[in-house]
């Protein structure tokens, strides 16, 4: 299972795909300019395991989102195999086409540990 300090080792281990990656929302205005693909993650659940009469660890629900014209296995199996590298099994939740954006989101969610002397 992956361990975290802070968001941007996900976000690092992330990048790792050579893709933009943020944390909730990119930042786009006119002088930067986001196309997909990109990546989106987020942090929107969190539980928590004690031990010894302490807190031990914060176990965290982990959503990708990647974002792309079009659906391309290739830029999907990238982003799988980041994971699997990190030691991250996951499930890829759902795929759907954005109409608005103009373009498709792959959602997946996994679990991701944060020591509890990292806070």
């Amino acid at each position: 299972m992956f361990v975290f300090s802070n968001l941007t080792d996900i976000e690092t281990m992330l990048k790792e795909t050579g893709l933009p990656v943020a944390y909730s929302q990119l930042e786009v205005s006119h002088k930067n300019p986001v196309s997909p693909p990109f990546i989106i993650f987020t942090l929107p659940e969190k539980d928590t395991f004690m031990a010894d009469n302490g807190l031990f660890v914060n176990i965290y629900t982990m959503v990708v989102e990647l974002y792309s014209d079009m659906p391309d296995l290739s830029i999907s199996d990238k982003l799988e195999a980041v994971l699997a590298e990190n030691g991250i099994s996951f499930s890829q939740v759902s795929q759907y086409w954005i109409d608005t954006e103009q373009m498709f989101e792959t959602s997946y969610t996994m679990e991701v540990i944060r020591n509890a002397n990292s806070e």
